[in-house]
């Protein structure tokens, strides 16, 4: 069973997401519900819940402090924005601060659940300045940068742009997730990008 810690100021928005999963079919329940990031700090212990579901915009708050206070008070456990903002600016701004997706409210039920599960599997859900369609760009482009990069580079970061984990590219390369860890780390200080994500939208031009 996937628990949920929801922190949303909305009783509409939190009523919702009660009512949205049902254990039996989803395998997803709403384990604990706060209005502010600094009530579940201090009421909800993190062996309680697996996935923190965030909004992106809570009353007299900053999103930006209230995500990096969630990540440093909670580092194992994965954020999931979940808002009505559908702005690139504030989805790259969440994946830079540890977001681990973006879920638009509008989104129906079986994509939210999807986006939840592979939250939980540990993969990466790509935000929508990056485009599925067009990860060939990775190998095509003719940018000086991408040039440099290797063949198994390249092959591992279209990988983990189509939203598989560490463990199954080390499985299907027959390598090591340790190996796959610093081929990543690599590329990142490389491109100077602070997380995977801002490392395919850097390859992406964007």
């Amino acid at each position: 069973m996937i628990r949920l810690l929801i922190i949303e100021d909305h009783p509409v928005a939190v009523s919702g997401l009660k009512n949205m999963f049902r254990a039996g079919r989803d395998g997803i329940e709403v384990a604990h519900c706060t209005s502010t990031v600094e009530s579940a700090q201090r009421s909800v212990p993190d062996d309680q819940f697996d996935i923190v579901v965030l909004d992106l915009y809570i009353a007299e708050t900053d999103p930006i402090c209230n995500i990096k206070n969630l990540v440093t008070s909670y580092p194992l456990k994965p954020v999931v924005v979940f808002t009505s903002e559908e702005s690139m600016e504030w989805q790259r701004k969440m994946f830079d601060n540890g977001a681990r997706a973006y879920i638009m409210k509008s989104a129906p039920r079986k994509e939210i659940a999807d986006i939840i599960r592979k939250v939980y599997d540990k993969k990466i859900v790509l935000p929508d300045f990056i485009r599925h369609e067009n990860i060939g760009r990775i190998v095509s482009v003719t940018d000086r940068s991408l040039n440099s990069l290797t063949l198994t580079q390249r092959t591992i970061i279209l990988e983990l742009a189509s939203g598989k984990s560490y463990k199954e590219i080390a499985a299907s390369r027959k390598t090591t997730i340790s190996n796959i860890e610093k081929t990543m780390m690599h590329l990142r200080n490389k491109m100077g990008a602070k997380t995977n994500v801002e490392l395919i939208a850097i390859l992406y031009g964007q």
